[in-house]
């Protein structure tokens, strides 16, 4: 897969032409910057859903595909976020991952009380950048 290849250093010079880094693609400091900052985004979302906001000001790439990187970005770490709040605190018995399902505690559906209620169906990215995130939005 992209991303074993990925960590393994084991990338085609075409995959890393098409991320932009060529040959820094095998740098032991590009493969750690990358994981730190998709653990980053992941962390940054496990904070909101406990403290009702949190933010991770080296996240944003969004130009990795599921399949491959593209434009300066490797991995997606908007969308491996997403996936994890879907599969984590989805709704519906969806949720199979670790904490409670509830409402956070920086707000909330009225009427729902603490601890009760709060599932992630969706997630909804908003790219302030001034083009297209392609990746992200596949």
């Amino acid at each position: 897969t992209f991303l074993n290849n990925f960590l393994s250093s084991s990338l085609t010079r075409e995959e890393e032409r098409l991320i932009g880094f060529r040959e820094c693609c095998k740098m032991a400091q590009v493969r750690e910057r990358t994981v730190l900052e998709v653990a980053g985004t992941v962390l940054a979302a496990q904070l909101a859903w406990e403290y009702g906001l949190a933010t991770n000001a080296a996240g944003g790439t969004h130009h990795a595909h599921s399949e491959m990187g593209a434009g300066y970005t490797i991995l997606n770490d908007l969308a491996v976020t997403a996936n994890y709040l879907i599969k984590n605190h989805g709704g519906n018995g969806q949720g199979k991952g670790q904490g409670p399902r509830r409402r956070p505690r920086g707000g909330g559906e009225e009427g729902v009380k603490e601890g009760e209620g709060a599932s992630v169906q969706t997630v909804l990215v908003i790219d302030c950048d001034v083009h297209q995130g392609d990746g992200t939005a596949k």
